[in-house]
Order: C-alpha cells, then structure tokens, then sequence
C-alpha cells in the first residue's frame, strides 16, 4: 500500500553529530516500494525544498551529497498516511515546497529550517503534524518544526486558497463506484486537466536509467528554479 513516512536523524554540522536535535524530511513509499524524498535545507544562505520540482528518488546513487540516505538504518520513523491516494497527499506537499522556493527566504538554523518545510508540508496534506519518537518513546526535539516569522500561518493560508482557486480539482474529494474505481475529484497530478496542477508533476526517468559510476560523480549543481538540482545540507 503506498504511503508516506516521517522520519528524522540526528541533525549534523560538519560531520559533527548533535544528538539533541534531528533533522525532519518526508519519504513517498509507492506501491512498488520505490522511496522518492522531499526535505529542506540551506543553499547559499537560503532556505530551499528539495523534491519539490520533481519526484527525486531517495537512494545512494541520488543522495550522495548529504548523508540521509547513509544514516538510513538509524532514523526515527512513523507513518503519516497510507492509502491509495498516498501520491495525491505527497504531491500537495510538494506543491507548497516549491511555493517556499519562491518565497526565497533567509534560512535561520533553529528558527527556519529543513523542519519548517516538512511541518508546512505535513499542512499542506491536511494531516496534523506530530513529532515522531526518540528511543525512549518521547518525542524528538526538532528545531523549527512549526511556522515561522516569514513563513507564517497567514501566509500558508493564502498560499492553499490560492492554489485551490488554480486546482481545485486537488483538493476535491475523491469519489469511487462500487468497484472501487475514481470517478470524480482529485486524481494524482500526472492526471488532471489543470495545466498548473500538471506543472507541478515533473516524473524523473526510472532509476535504471540515470543510475552513474560513483567515480563518475559531480559536484552538486546550484539550486536553479524549477529543478531540484539545489546543494541542500
């Protein structure tokens, strides 16, 4: 069944480990089990989504340059939804990523950070966020994990009732007959008639095709709009 985690680490800085506080970003499970990550961070003093332009494969070939991928055995983890519909629910995360993107705002280590896009996105998906647990069953302590001054509940409001007027078949209920088939509102976004609901559904070739030498590999390009080819640490 598709589905999307939390999960988080302990938050790094120069390979230096802070036990204290963790580091948030969502994982999209599909049905195959094909993992495909969306999470914030700093570039060039910024604060940027990434996974928010594309649906970016959560592997080590596509993760190399920041380290949640390595760490993947020793992060906290909780489901956040499950459903068929999973991919509708990530994809309007996304599509509030990539409006923080435009607002191009200053990122602020334990006041507006990587936390703060998964808080908002975790919005965005009409599910109430909720910390996951540390080893002693308390939750983690996750800087920033909530609005922030700039991106504040005002502006996160106008930001969905926009994107309602520009999509509404996004946020419509999804209404089934009795086989279980879709036969009106929402529909995962490779599939609505919205031309801006589709320009948030960019799908990157399978894995197979893209995979590289890990000889071969390059620095990370700078953050461009309208790709997720952005530094993020």
């Amino acid at each position: 069944m598709p589905r999307i985690e939390l999960r988080g680490r302990s938050l790094k800085i120069d390979h230096f480990e802070l036990t204290n506080y963790v580091h948030l970003f969502l994982i999209y499970i599909d049905q195959d089990g094909n993992e495909f990550i969306l999470r914030g961070g700093e570039e060039s003093s910024q604060l940027l989504a990434k996974g928010a332009y594309q649906l970016f494969p959560y592997g080590e070939d596509t993760d190399w340059h920041h380290e949640d991928f390595k760490d993947k055995d020793k992060v906290h983890s909780k489901i956040i939804y499950q459903g068929e519909d999973a991919l509708e629910k990530f994809n309007l995360a996304r599509m509030v990523s990539r409006k923080i993107n435009e607002v191009m705002t200053d990122y602020a280590f334990l006041k507006q950070n990587s936390n703060s896009v998964v808080y908002i996105a975790i919005k965005a998906m009409g599910i109430q966020p909720s910390l996951p647990n540390n080893k002693s069953g308390a939750p983690v302590d996750a800087p920033a994990f909530g609005f922030t001054q700039i991106l504040s509940e005002d502006w996160f409001n106008d930001v969905m009732s926009e994107s309602k007027m520009d999509a509404p078949d996004l946020f419509a209920p999804t209404v089934t007959n009795g086989d279980g088939n879709v036969v009106g509102g929402s529909q995962p976004l490779r599939s609505v008639s919205s031309n801006k609901a589709q320009a948030f559904w960019k799908p990157l070739p399978r894995q197979n095709d893209q995979k590289t030498n890990s000889h071969d590999k390059q620095p990370p390009q700078k953050f461009e709009h309208g790709n997720d080819d952005c530094s993020l640490l």
